[in-house]
């Protein structure tokens, strides 16, 4: 972990607050989830109709990811909780 770098990466912007961080992460977030999603659906053979009882494996998944990608400042995502997947209708 590298916090300094964090300092200076994210914290080292002039305006920095919330929204900036959120906005940061933000993106990283929902191409994980949606990583996660594809590998349950095309490695793990999850049926679609199947992904809204595997809420905990999703968000546990996307946890680990998320900590791979944000580890090297220093950071540390300790849960994730994916509440609901709802197919179209």
């Amino acid at each position: 972990t590298d916090a300094k770098r964090f300092v200076s990466d994210v914290v080292g912007f002039s305006e920095f607050n919330h929204e900036t961080l959120n906005g940061m992460i933000k993106p990283h977030i929902n191409k994980l989830l949606a990583d996660v999603l594809m590998k349950k659906i095309e490695t793990d053979k999850v049926p679609l109709q199947l992904l809204s009882v595997k809420t905990d494996a999703v968000g546990t998944e996307t946890r680990e990811a998320l900590n791979n990608y944000i580890g090297g400042y220093g950071l540390e995502i300790t849960g994730f909780t994916v509440d609901n997947i709802s197919l179209p209708s």
